[in-house]
């Protein structure tokens, strides 16, 4: 069985709704029938992807901020040749 795509959902949707399905009351799936939702092991691998994408995106900013702190500290001791 393969996963369910936006269309078949859209689809499934109509036809729930023209058949007077559209709410959870009425015996129909409802509005969380229709939303994707991770199982846990795919919300543990998003959350460690996460984890990894932060502790890279802070390791670049350190980097950049060190790049910015060394020119500035050339620039004061007249060390940079703009000429």
């Amino acid at each position: 069985m393969s996963a369910p795509t936006v269309t078949s959902l859209a689809t499934d949707k109509t036809f729930d709704q023209a058949m007077g399905w559209g709410s959870q009351t009425s015996g129909g799936r409802g509005k969380r029938g229709y939303e994707m939702q991770l199982t846990r092991r795919q919300q543990e691998k998003a959350a460690a992807a996460q984890k990894v994408e932060n502790e890279r995106a802070k390791a670049q900013q350190k980097e950049n901020t060190k790049k910015v702190t060394e020119l500035l500290r050339k620039a004061d001791a007249g060390e940079l040749d703009w000429m």
